[in-house]
């Protein structure tokens, strides 16, 4: 957020034209000095708070012998799970060298997931699992798969032009 603020403080309108607001900065190398390392530094301390919690929700997804099996063992398991985790991140990463694909994939992907699929299926959920004095109505159980086949439609859409890109 402070990169984010510091970029529009400083570059006001020209911000939008960069995808990465330091390389914005080239005639300024002291910015750049300080400004990289505090990124690097930020990254390398966020990485474990996003891969271990990440990992320990793909372990919980495996069938129950799968997941007693990884709960159960020793660290190889563990360790690689957590390689193939770094190596797909690093993969993206290489792939979606620019941060604006990066959030273009974000956004139709997660974006997509919690603006319809998710709200549609919480919905559906709730009132399907309705009270015995109530009823459900039809609109009230269409509706939400409507619009969670909406966002699977917006969201396969958009990422096939993004992909095509």
């Amino acid at each position: 957020i402070v990169f984010g603020a510091a970029g529009y403080l400083s570059l006001g309108e020209a911000a939008a034209a960069y995808p990465n607001v330091l390389t914005a900065f080239a005639a300024e190398p002291f910015l750049i000095y300080v400004a990289s390392p505090a990124v690097l530094v930020t990254n390398i301390i966020k990485f474990p708070l996003i891969v271990l919690p990440l990992r320990a929700v793909l372990i919980e997804q495996c069938p129950p012998a799968v997941w007693r099996t990884l709960e159960g063992g020793t660290g190889v398991a563990h360790a690689t799970i957590t390689a193939v985790l770094v190596t797909t991140i690093t993969a993206l990463a290489v792939w979606l060298s620019d941060l604006s694909k990066a959030f273009q994939l974000a956004g139709c992907s997660a974006g997509v997931f919690v603006c319809f699929i998710l709200p549609g299926l919480l919905y559906y959920r709730a009132h399907t699992k309705h009270l015995p004095s109530e009823a459900a109505t039809a609109p009230a159980v269409m509706a939400p798969l409507l619009m969670v086949a909406i966002g699977v439609v917006s969201g396969t859409l958009s990422l096939g032009v993004l992909i095509s890109i």
